[in-house]
């Protein structure tokens, strides 16, 4: 390596802005002295810069390219780009004041120039952050920096629900109504704010370490027509837990769709796959139902489990649920003293002190009443994914294969074009 090389990549790294002048300055004298010693450096710059300059396998791919960046981003600096799963296209980032770990997602091209759009969307992620969310992970800040233009999301350890389930895997009746529990309680906080989920699958089921089950809840429209096809019927996608209702012209989503939703994600915990479900009237639909509830009688559901799960897969043509705070009490009654609906993770400090931070800069209340104008229901999105934590027992899954869904090549869940007036996200780093 020449020492002109070299001199391009120490200034790739400066410009990068990564690495404080200081640091970087002892760095490039304590690698030129490895150099110059009998027992030279054996790995690559780059290699070399990760462990002892602290730069993430994404950081320096990107410097490697000739890249400085971009990184920083106001207060957050981007550490990897999310790939695959129901999360790919997003990236995660550290809070620079109290280095909570975040996820972003950026608007791209003219669509992030449309200040109607994008304040629509601020006065909703300001109104959403009112809402209880010890069970939610969801938007913490809107952020417009230079040019950019993007949404932070809290990343907390674990994966999505899509990923942790094999493919056809199942989990026992009791383990399943405690995630059912947690994930229709985190359902309701956004119910009882007048809003809606409005993209509820197994992506936006969110496994921390230990098996708490939280729900991802964004605010950007997804498509699933334009989502990425899969010839593997083998691997779930979105629409086989939208209502049927949704494929009507006029037909929006809702509180009721919401329920729908969330009754086929339950079914799909218990059974092994998602309902087929395609009728909107109410008969045919109560008919359809009754064929696939039936099929669960062979894991031996307790008599009201096999009550409710009908009542949750016609409920977006049907009033006889009346709400999502009727089905967490129906599946606390069912649980007892096995629910776990009190053992709520507390969040870490780092987080209080983001929303503190953001609270300050935004004039926002976080966990309280809101002021904020604008629609009684925000624009929502799915999404999900993140680290490598295991749990729930994920060993109790029954039926499953041994092909994990997150080994699997298929990408579901990506951004796609958003309708009329909503901005795209940004392909950035294609590294």
């Amino acid at each position: 390596m020449t020492e002109e090389t070299l001199d391009v990549i120490w200034q790739v790294v400066a410009d990068s802005g990564l690495i404080h002048a200081a640091q970087l300055a002892a760095l490039r004298a304590e690698f030129q002295s490895e150099l110059d010693s009998a027992s030279a450096v054996e790995t690559s710059i780059w290699e070399w810069l990760g462990d002892r300059g602290g730069l993430s396998n994404y950081q320096t791919r990107i410097l490697a390219a000739g890249r400085p960046g971009p990184f920083k981003f106001g207060e957050y600096i981007v550490y990897d780009k999310i790939t695959n799963g129901p999360l790919a296209g997003s990236f995660r980032a550290r809070h620079q004041g109290t280095q909570h770990p975040v996820r972003l997602e950026f608007f791209a091209g003219h669509d992030a120039g449309d200040l109607g759009a994008w304040q629509g969307i601020r006065l909703r992620a300001r109104r959403a952050t009112a809402v209880n969310r010890p069970l939610l992970v969801c938007c913490c800040d809107v952020v417009s920096w230079d040019e950019y233009r993007f949404l932070v999301f809290d990343d907390p350890a674990g994966k999505t629900l899509f990923e942790k389930l094999p493919s056809r895997g199942r989990l026992p009746w009791l383990q399943a109504c405690q995630a059912a529990e947690q994930m229709a309680l985190a359902v309701q906080s956004i119910h009882e704010a007048g809003m809606y989920h409005g993209q509820f699958w197994t992506g936006s089921v969110w496994i921390r370490p230990g098996g708490m089950a939280n729900v991802l809840w964004s605010f950007l429209p997804f498509d699933p027509s334009h989502a990425q096809a899969n010839q593997d019927q083998d691997v779930e996608r979105f629409e086989q837990y939208q209502s049927p209702l949704l494929k009507n012209a006029g037909e929006s989503c809702s509180q009721r769709t919401d329920l729908y939703s969330f009754g086929a994600v339950f079914y799909r915990i218990l059974s092994g796959k998602p309902p087929a479900i395609d009728s909107t009237e109410l008969e045919d639909r109560r008919t359809q139902v009754k064929a696939i509830v039936d099929r669960c009688q062979k894991y031996d559901l307790p008599e009201s489990l096999m009550q409710l799960l009908p009542l949750l897969l016609t409920s977006d043509v049907s009033s006889d649920l009346k709400g999502i705070d009727v089905v967490a009490k129906s599946l606390s009654s069912i649980l007892g003293s096995q629910s776990l609906a009190k053992d709520i993770d507390a969040p870490p400090p780092t987080l209080a002190a983001l929303q503190a931070a953001i609270a300050r800069e935004r004039k926002w209340e976080f966990n309280g009443p809101s002021d904020a104008p604008g629609d009684r229901d925000p624009i929502p999105s799915p999404r999900p994914g993140a680290s490598d934590a295991v749990d729930f027992d994920f060993s109790a899954i029954e039926g499953a294969e041994l092909t994990q869904v997150a080994a699997r090549s298929a990408v579901i869940g990506r951004r796609a074009r958003p309708p009329t007036g909503v901005p795209k996200m940004l392909a950035l780093g294609a590294a």
